[in-house]
């Protein structure tokens, strides 16, 4: 026989911050934020700020699914309760563009023509600069592979708002309007190449 669920003692609460999400235009990932909330949770919630950028929905318990509809940030707010009371946090989930809708607007160097499998290494880059201001950005850190010696980047749909241009791994990235913008970062060789999204934000 089973036991009847345990009855909360007190509202849930916060463990751990739930990191920012990263989504393609038009595909969908899944976020697991049950490990970022401690307690007995009997209700989820899920809202996004911008459902023009991200769409958010909790499809299962503590599970929240973002879509990617259109370039940009939108703030992800999870709501765990029981019947004491609830607790809320918030996240970024950044859209990027899909690869079916980006124009290359920067200078490829092609180093060599050995080949290899190419990897991705740590987490998708962040980067802020200010309007008609530079700074650079090894893009060589963020993949795995002594022999990837190819790096290009693709803006997305707002490419007025940075210039991009590149020299051998370093991106030098330029602001030229305020807001916040996804460009793709290519590494490829002779037998692969792969996209990881770079969030920009033009103070």
């Amino acid at each position: 026989e089973s036991l009847p669920p345990a009855e909360p003692t007190e509202a849930p609460t916060l463990s751990g911050s739930v990191p920012a999400q990263t989504v393609g235009i038009g595909e969908t990932i899944t976020v697991d934020v049950r490990s970022h909330f401690e307690g007995i949770v009997q209700g989820w919630g899920v809202e996004t700020s911008a459902p023009g950028f991200v769409a958010a929905a909790m499809t299962l318990a503590g599970r929240v699914e973002l879509r990617g509809v259109a370039a940009g940030t939108a703030t992800i707010t999870v709501t765990a309760s029981n019947t004491l009371g609830e607790v809320a946090q918030a996240f970024n989930a950044t859209a990027g563009a899909s690869t079916s809708t980006t124009t290359t607007t920067t200078t490829t160097t092609t180093q060599s023509g050995r080949t290899g499998q190419v990897l991705l290494n740590g987490d998708n880059p962040s980067v802020a600069v200010g309007v008609g201001q530079s700074t650079t950005l090894d893009i060589s850190r963020y993949f795995t592979n002594a022999s990837t010696y190819t790096y290009t980047a693709e803006e997305g749909v707002v490419p007025d708002r940075v210039r991009v241009s590149i020299s051998g791994s370093v991106a030098t990235i330029t602001g030229v309007t305020q807001g916040t913008v996804t460009i793709t970062l290519v590494a490829s060789n002779l037998d692969q190449s792969i996209n990881r999204p770079a969030r920009i934000v033009v103070n």
